[in-house]
């Protein structure tokens, strides 16, 4: 009897083991394929997907988005990704490969072990997880994937559409393949988690919060980490535009306090000021949080020798069970500070990354805005803002949580609700075909298209719409048309994207100077436009064409020099007489009539100078739109000024950069296919083509301007 209940015993446990295994009950969820592990890095490949990130670059910006961590795969991964296979299967293949390596296998490696793995002839698309790399090399053919919720998607191409179950079929006729898990890269470096995320417990403003910050994460490359140089401009750049004002083809600058100034701005209409004064610098936060009744903690952060290990826990929870959605971290160092967003969950949402480089002149557009858990950087060893370091410059010395919401009663503003309600999970932005820095001549087309993109696992629909601005006239494209009011209807499957365009003209009874201002465009009820048109002259594609012919086979005459040269060039080109009277360059940018004037104030105590565009210069109107700044420039009469360097499709051939880096003056004519031309020093190739030689007036004290001839002509 005994031996009979044992045995049943023994099977009602394996029955209940089994039956506990089918539902995924007998062990905790793997962290690694956990709801917020998936959910951060399928955003950060569907974000950045949409970016002009390719390759090594796309991957690596991935895993920055995701948990503000690259190095994930800077240290795993070479920056020719097609030196991966062989170096991962030659004699000099490390650990860390075998660290992440899941799957390996392909024709030249079926008998082949790597640390604990065999060689293996498929790979199954259920076993894979989001985030896998899947490298192939057939030759010198090679592919390299990374894999989403829905299946594979090209790092070469990440808009095309991937048949992931042909490319698994086709792997074991493969010469070689492999499948590496970066997460567990990460392993002892971040903490990977598995606790859902939800919003059920939050208030209508925490919400509009965590949405508006979102949306803002949904931008990718389109916003920029700025450190700016000097006071004079800081104010500016908070509180301006909206996330959907930044787009491809306007990108934008951000810091780590505007941008949670920003959020607070664009979800609720909530200016935090104190007596006047924007809270948008870790400086102003911490100056006056107190007095604003919004401080409500402070820690002074010690030496990690004077932590115990009780200290640490009991410091952690006090620290997590005081967060609340909407808190501002404000963190304070030996080399300066930093400011977060938490936005629940034991998630914060900060501005962060590096923008311009003084060393090499260039500039990485990388995703600034990023998704990190509280642990990761306060918490873990080895995040930027370990609160338990030992005392270096990286060391955190005080945190400040600060709480806006207990002093804001305002009314959540209805484009907010509509972009909780309709928005979430969608990138939208409205492009033209004249970018920032284009004309368009009286009866000159202009194309606008509403770019959408659901990144969500559902069907949604959205209603588009737009009105005929002033100064043009409506030609084609909607849906419906009821008089200005242009409308569509658009359904869009889960994780896919949709344009819809229209065209409108330049109306007859425009006059150069003129803007057509396309401001009326909604998506799902949230504002959604582009920069306005200004209309001015512009040359014509034959036009054009004869212009780049002249430059690129003129022979300058003996001692011709700068200005001199711009002039002969437009006249042989088109027979326009003195584009410049003054061919000094002196005389042009900050003479007596010059295009630039020097002002002061003072700032603090402090005597600063920047230089305008001089109202009464006789080349004001030759100035491309938005193609003028500079650090030492100060807002103008063209808009702000031009942080970011100008990209190459916002000029145009003929285009003359003038700028001035303390003596050494620098003046080049553009030829077309980012190529520029030396005027200053004779006529010569020169060594930058025009996105470096931009970035490189980036990092001036002075000012650059772009000038247009064809705008006076």
């Amino acid at each position: 009897m005994k031996k009979i209940f044992k045995t049943l015993s023994l099977l009602l446990v394996l029955i209940l083991v089994f039956t506990m295994s089918l539902t995924g009950c007998s062990k905790k969820q793997d962290p690694y394929k956990s709801d917020y592990t998936v959910g951060v890095l399928s955003t950060a490949i569907r974000t950045l997907s949409d970016s002009e990130f390719r390759e090594y670059d796309l991957l690596k910006f991935i895993y920055a988005h995701a948990f503000s961590y690259s190095t994930a795969v800077s240290s795993f991964i070479p920056k020719d990704l097609e030196e991966t296979l062989p170096t991962m299967f030659g004699d000099d293949a490390n650990e860390l490969f075998a660290k992440t390596a899941v799957a390996f296998g392909g024709t030249a490696v079926q008998d082949k072990t790597v640390g604990e793995l065999t060689a293996v002839s498929t790979v199954e698309q259920s076993k894979l997880y989001v985030g896998d790399v899947l490298f192939t090399k057939n030759g010198d053919a090679c592919a390299h994937y990374i894999y989403d919720k829905d299946g594979l998607v090209n790092l070469s191409a990440p808009l095309e559409n991937v048949d992931t179950a042909a490319v698994l079929a086709a792997l074991p006729q493969s010469e070689q393949f492999a499948v590496l898990r970066l997460t567990y890269a990460m392993e002892g470096k971040k903490t990977l988690v598995d606790e859902p995320l939800s919003d059920k417990n939050f208030t209508e403003a925490q919400k509009a919060l965590v949405a508006t910050a979102q949306s803002y994460l949904l931008r990718g490359d389109k916003l920029q980490y700025v450190s700016l140089k000097d006071g004079l401009n800081s104010g500016h750049y908070v509180g301006v535009k909206s996330p959907e004002d930044h787009t491809s083809d306007n990108y934008g600058p951000l810091q780590c306090s505007g941008f949670c100034y920003d959020v607070y701005y664009q979800a609720l209409g909530f200016e935090i000021k104190y007596d006047g004064e924007k809270l948008n610098s870790s400086v102003t936060m911490r100056k006056y949080a107190e007095e604003l009744g919004i401080q409500k903690h402070v820690m002074t952060c010690k030496n990690e020798a004077d932590y115990t290990e009780e200290d640490k826990a009991r410091i952690s929870k006090e620290l997590l069970d005081l967060l609340e959605p909407g808190d501002i971290l404000l963190t304070s160092r030996v080399s300066g500070g930093h400011v977060l967003l938490y936005v629940g969950n034991g998630n914060i949402i900060h501005a962060d990354g590096s923008s311009y480089s003084e060393k090499t002149y260039t500039e990485v557009y990388e995703p600034t805005v990023r998704q990190q858990r509280f642990v990761d950087y306060f918490l873990t060893e080895g995040g930027n803002g370990y609160l338990f370091a030992a005392d270096t410059g990286r060391k955190v010395t005080e945190l400040m949580v600060l709480r806006p919401l207990d002093v804001w009663n305002g009314e959540i503003p209805e484009a907010t609700k509509n972009r909780m309600q309709n928005l979430s999970g969608v990138m939208a932005q409205k492009l033209s075909s004249h970018n920032i820095s284009l004309t368009a001549d009286v009866g000159e087309e202009i194309t606008y298209t509403f770019e959408l993109y659901n990144q969500n696992d559902k069907e949604i629909t959205l209603a588009v719409c737009d009105v005929v601005s002033a100064n043009s006239t409506y030609v084609s494209g909607a849906e419906t048309v009821s008089g200005s009011t242009l409308s569509w209807q658009v359904t869009l499957p889960a994780n896919t994207r949709k344009t819809v365009s229209y065209v409108v003209k330049v109306a007859e009874g425009a006059k150069r100077g003129d803007e057509v201002v396309s401001t009326g465009g909604l998506v799902g009820g949230v504002p959604v436009n582009c920069p306005a048109v200004v209309v001015g002259n512009t040359l014509s594609a034959a036009e054009l064409q004869t212009l780049k012919d002249t430059i690129t086979s003129y022979q300058p005459s003996e001692n011709a020099n700068g200005f001199a040269i711009v002039n002969d060039i437009y006249k042989q080109a088109f027979g326009w007489e003195a584009i410049f009277t003054e061919t000094e360059f002196a005389e042009v940018y900050e003479g007596e009539s010059g295009l630039l004037e020097q002002k002061a104030e003072m700032v603090k105590n402090k005597l600063r100078f920047w230089l305008e565009l001089r109202e009464d210069s006789g080349y004001r109107q030759m100035v491309a739109p938005n193609l003028y700044g500079g650090y030492g420039t100060k807002e103008g009469a063209f808009g702000s000024p031009v942080v970011m360097p100008a990209k190459q499709q916002q000029f145009v051939v003929g285009d003359i950069i003038i700028a001035k880096i303390f003596d050494e003056e620098h003046l080049y004519l553009y030829a077309g296919d980012g190529v520029l031309y030396d005027v200053m020093n004779g006529y010569k190739l020169d060594e930058r083509n025009v996105r470096g030689r931009m970035e490189y007036f980036l990092n001036t004290d002075f000012a650059y301007a772009v000038l247009r001839p064809s705008l006076v002509h």
